[in-house]
């Protein structure tokens, strides 16, 4: 309640008078899918999207000032839960209007009764209390007995008209799902997950280890962008032995500036102890901004600290047990899996920014020959999806795990090539790999 209340903040104190920003109507984006919770929808394009940890509070986006980066108004997702499984809307409504005046000093406008996705929902617009006060559309939709989700628009008073509309076309693209099925899927990647965990040990996660480091070319609407190094080795760390991945990336997309962005992975392969330490940099030279992260997770706990410039910042996170997977073994994945069988596992990977845990999912889809540099080759389609509301990147392998290409939703392209092929293209590539090298140490 305290973030979205100072998104709100942020709303009024920018645009009292800024009806002027935001046009009558505005374009859509991609669907936005959470089968767990059963609905999607279109969002507003070039929103900023915050995603919930909590059952209460699902998804948020938020239009933001181009220049200063100003919250102008929000739109979240909320779901309610209710002991009445059999709640008489009218009666509902009334009781929700009333709660709203008494507790929220929410000067209500108006209450209706509505069809929304083929289902009834109680609309509620007004003015919310305290010392800013914000226009405010709240949509509580009856998605199934005992369970309201709540599509809420906030900002500025002067805006109403123009949020209305807004929220009005947003609307009309949700779509509800029954979110059974989703999560009995959910429920048994995660036990697959598990299972896969359990079963690694030093001898197993060894053999995963690529001998000679590995060299990637990236591509972005067919010109080259940048290429990727990865290391592996079975390391001590701590008096504890592990698998080590480290990894180097440098892009370069035109029009914007180099990002160099480089790994250090360690985990044992119980999982019992990790380490990490990621370094990005952004821009060339003395105008260079650089953030660096660095985990350890041990004891049950993470303990994760970000710094950049003079701001650093640490924080602790206790570990959800049996399904956390270390960073060093999501590269290895595909070499773990059975890529025979047409299945999912599911893990719990840690966020670092949020502070919290994300599901990070692989599937594995079958096989399928893919036109290569050498030739045609015969490789196994797969797909790794970072967090449960994001588009999952597709990969294809060996048959034997070792990436051979990936592609993201956006259109990046990252193929496994001969280390000349990239020193023909980036010559300093080696030389990039070993300052990595040096920051790592």
């Amino acid at each position: 309640m305290k973030r979205q209340t100072l998104q709100v903040a942020l709303v009024s104190l920018l645009a009292m008078s800024s009806s002027s920003v935001v046009a009558q109507t505005v374009e859509l984006g991609k669907r936005y899918k959470d089968l767990p919770h059963g609905f999607s929808l279109r969002p507003p394009l070039d929103t900023v999207r915050r995603r919930g940890f909590s059952t209460a509070r699902l998804v948020s986006w938020s239009r933001q000032e181009a220049k200063t980066g100003a919250i102008l108004w929000t739109l979240s997702v909320r779901q309610i839960m209710t002991k009445d499984k059999n709640a008489d809307l009218n009666k509902y409504s009334r009781e929700l209007a009333t709660r709203l005046i008494q507790e929220k000093k929410f000067k209500v406008e108006s209450v209706k009764i509505v069809p929304i996705a083929g289902k009834g929902a109680i609309n509620v617009k007004g003015i919310t209390g305290g010392l800013i006060r914000l226009w405010e559309r709240q949509v509580w939709v009856l998605a199934e007995p005992g369970r309201f989700l709540v599509f809420v628009m906030a900002g500025p008073t002067d805006m109403s008209k123009q949020l209305d509309k807004i929220c009005d076309e947003i609307l009309t693209t949700v779509i509800l799902t029954d979110p059974k099925a989703a999560r009995e899927k959910i429920e048994k990647n995660l036990t697959r997950g598990k299972e896969l965990l359990a079963s690694l040990n030093d001898n197993k996660l060894s053999k995963t280890i690529s001998k000679a480091p590995q060299w990637f070319l990236l591509t972005h609407k067919g010109k080259d962008v940048g290429f990727m190094h990865v290391a592996e080795s079975w390391a001590r760390r701590e008096r504890m032995e592990g698998v080590q991945v480290n990894t180097c990336v440098m892009i370069e997309i035109p029009k914007d500036k180099r990002r160099v962005l480089t790994r250090s992975l360690f985990s044992t392969a119980r999982g019992e102890f990790e380490r990490w330490r990621e370094h990005l940099s952004v821009g060339r030279g003395r105008a260079a901004v650089t953030t660096t992260e660095e985990g350890l997770k041990k004891a049950g706990m993470i303990i994760c600290s970000i710094s950049q410039g003079t701001n650093l910042r640490t924080r602790k996170k206790k570990l959800p047990e049996k399904i956390y997977l270390p960073r060093a073994i999501g590269w290895q994945m595909f070499r773990l899996v059975d890529l025979t069988k047409r299945t999912q596992y599911a893990f719990a990977s840690y966020a670092s920014l949020e502070n919290n845990f994300d599901m990070r999912t692989f599937a594995v889809l079958g096989p399928e020959k893919i036109a290569t540099v050498g030739g045609k080759v015969q490789a196994v389609r797969a797909t790794d999806q970072a967090t449960a509301d994001a588009e999952p990147t597709t990969l294809w392998v060996t048959p034997d795990g070792k990436l051979l290409r990936m592609k993201t939703t956006d259109g990046l392209i990252m193929n496994a090539s001969a280390r000349a092929a990239v020193l023909r293209r980036y010559p300093t590539a080696e030389a990039i790999v070993a300052a990595a090298a040096g920051r790592r140490k």
